[in-house]
């Protein structure tokens, strides 16, 4: 009994570690944005220039544990775990500086369709880099407008 207790205690001490370790993490990128959109250097950009990248992906459900009863049923009758398929997309915009050199900025990755993308970017029109000016490779590319239902 005592060491089910002990297990529980150490299960919700580590438990709690993680869950302040994502919100700190969560909360760090939030500031950061918070700042960018303060003190950095804006550039205004026509969404018709930006390249849209995706790729497919499909992503099977592993059990870790045994199956459960309903499981191992399924799987005498050929069912397997299903596969997890979606779209992965980024977008680039290449800036033209003015000493004639080129700078690319890269979203992070979107989980849209590419097609939902291109329909919303049509709706928009155009966005914002946000530009950390001490260092250009630290930026925001605002798509916030994607998130709409």
């Amino acid at each position: 009994m005592i060491k089910l207790i002990i297990g529980l205690a150490i299960a919700v001490i580590l438990g709690l570690y993680y869950f302040l370790k994502n919100f700190r993490s969560t909360n760090k990128a939030i500031k950061d944005i918070d700042t960018l959109k303060r003190i950095g250097t804006l550039l205004s950009i026509n969404l018709e220039d930006c390249e849209i990248f995706s790729r497919q992906f499909s992503e099977q459900a592993i059990n870790s544990g045994l199956p459960s009863e309903s499981e191992m049923l399924d799987a005498l009758g050929g069912k397997y775990p299903s596969n997890t398929e979606g779209t992965r997309s980024q977008i680039r915009y290449r800036h033209k500086e003015n000493n004639g050199s080129y700078t690319d900025y890269i979203s992070p990755v979107i989980y849209l369709e590419e097609s939902l993308i291109r329909y919303r970017f049509m709706q928009q029109r155009t966005t914002i880099i946000y530009i950390d000016p001490n260092n250009k490779s630290h930026y925001y590319f605002d798509l916030e407008f994607l998130n709409k239902q």
